[in-house]
């Protein structure tokens, strides 16, 4: 077969990616998890009635920059339209480098299908931390492929963009992928990964000095920390894989975990947050057993089949293509380790941080392979087929259902007959699936604003809390504990999904 000497393919692949973000535009997509749809009401001022400019995770350039466009194009969602765009235009560089490799035509399609897979997948289910690491990915593997002499260290590329993006949506991101690039570049002993890699980290390192020191000077430093060991703690695999065990030795820890904590009410502070995790860090090696790494790996397949098949193939693909022996048993090892290991939290945006990496060296010193190509062929049926049929059970998701619609009349009632705050409390799934207005008019638990953390809490306001049956079955101490505790009026409605 003819290797790829134009860009057409390019152009093909470009054009199909363009329109699939179209059409998923237009579909019900959703956030992946809750704190891209909270910091989105945040920065829009959909929740707290003005926009904020300091959303914690994503950084304060990029969160105040969308507070500002809120402001002034408030009709416009800036926010997810921004990670729209940066996925698609990672995803063209990426192309464009497969591209220039000069594969054969079906190894292109191959590389150029993985690509689109990714792309639509995690199009559909937004998650901060996955955009980042795509446009990392992306900007730091153009660099490391025009790397020929040690001048390029010095040199600035128009894909570096990508790299600046990445950390102005999730500052940890790249430093977690350059660190990753850099380990296994001792391993794989290749110097121009860690020539091309120095100046950006460098750089990441000295922009990641000077924000924090502008977020200590502006007084938000303990708000900064007390949000990220909220997380820590929430995020935490001891707890969230045996949170029942919590029920009778720390209740409040249990709570904690089902995300019912009133930031205003509650006795919640950086120390006791900080106690939280290291109990919990501790109880770590308690918990490692057989029992709990199967819980792991099953709770992983169930939520993320697509994902996990896509890494699979990816690796099979990488077994017939005679990649390096080295980087293959390490990234099999880790991939291992990382499926059926407790120590992680079972988020898929961990998986896909150390999935980027190795794609990434995979691709970067993958040749052009003449062998095998039927292989290729069937292998390419195989793959096109799975990715059709994601596609379709995509366009018939449905994220809009009854229970959504009782919700949000739920919600408009309780707000007509209450002057004061309506707290939602449901799976997040659920409240997801609700695109509030402006202000939003309803609140959530869990969660801690900048504003409202200034504001002095009116702790008389008249309260209506919507909580689903189920939810407060389980945790029915925590609210007759809240509704002696607060000085106002306080409603509970409960609602079945």
């Amino acid at each position: 077969m003819e290797k790829v000497s134009t860009k057409s393919f390019f152009w093909f692949w470009a054009l199909l990616g363009l329109a699939s973000m179209i059409l998923i535009w237009f579909l019900p997509w959703r956030f992946q998890t809750n704190d891209d749809e909270l910091m989105m009401w945040l920065v829009s001022g959909a929740y707290t009635g003005e926009p904020e400019s300091f959303a914690v995770f994503i950084h304060p350039i990029l969160s105040w920059s969308f507070s500002k466009l809120y402001t002034f194009f408030p009709a416009i969602p800036w926010y997810p339209l921004t990670w729209f765009l940066g996925m698609y235009l990672s995803y063209l560089v990426f192309l464009d480098l497969v591209s220039k490799k000069n594969f054969q035509q079906l190894s292109f399609h191959i590389w150029a299908l993985f690509l689109f897979a990714f792309l639509i997948h995690f199009s559909f289910f937004l998650q901060f931390s996955i955009v980042s690491a795509f446009a990392v990915a992306a900007g730091i593997s153009a660099r490391i492929l025009k790397w020929n002499s040690p001048k390029i260290a010095l040199t600035f590329y128009r894909t570096d963009i990508l790299i600046l993006l990445g950390f102005l949506i999730r500052v940890e991101v790249p430093f977690l992928i350059l660190t990753g690039l850099l380990v296994l570049n001792l391993i794989l002993r290749q110097r121009r990964i860690f020539q091309a890699v120095l100046i950006p980290l460098l750089l990441l390192f000295v922009f990641f000095g000077l924000t924090q020191l502008g977020v200590n000077q502006m007084g938000l430093g303990d708000f900064q920390k007390l949000n990220k060991l909220r997380s820590q703690v929430f995020d935490h695999p001891v707890l969230q894989l045996n949170k029942d065990d919590f029920k009778e030795d720390d209740p409040s820890l249990y709570y904690f975990a089902n995300g019912l904590i009133d930031f205003g009410t509650d006795d919640l502070s950086i120390k006791k947050l900080q106690d939280w995790k290291q109990l919990l860090d501790q109880k770590r090696v308690a918990y490692l057993s057989f029992e709990s790494i199967v819980k792991s790996l099953y709770f992983f397949i169930i939520h993320e089949r697509f994902f996990l098949l896509l890494i699979g193939s990816f690796f099979c693909f990488g077994i017939v293509k005679d990649w390096n022996l080295t980087l293959r048993l390490t990234s099999f090892l880790s991939i291992v380790v990382l499926f059926s290991s407790p120590f992680f939290l079972l988020k898929v945006q961990i998986y896909v941080l150390v999935f980027i990496v190795f794609f990434c060296l995979f691709f970067i010193f993958s040749k052009n392979d003449t062998r095998n190509q039927s292989f290729n062929l069937i292998y390419f049926l195989f793959l096109i087929s799975i990715v059709v049929y994601h596609v379709f059970s995509l366009i018939s998701y449905s994220n809009i259902d009854s229970s959504t619609t009782k919700m949000e009349k739920l919600i408009l009632k309780a707000n007509a007959n209450n002057s004061g705050e309506v707290f939602l409390i449901a799976s997040n799934v659920d409240y997801m699936k609700i695109i509030p207005g402006r202000p939003a008019n309803f609140k959530l638990l869990g969660w801690i604003t900048l504003l409202e953390k200034c504001q002095k809490k009116d702790l008389n306001s008249n309260r209506i809390y919507l909580i689903e049956k189920e939810i407060y079955e389980s945790n029915s101490m925590y609210f007759e504990k809240s509704a002696s505790n607060y000085s106002g009026s306080m409603r509970i409605i409960l609602f079945e999904k």
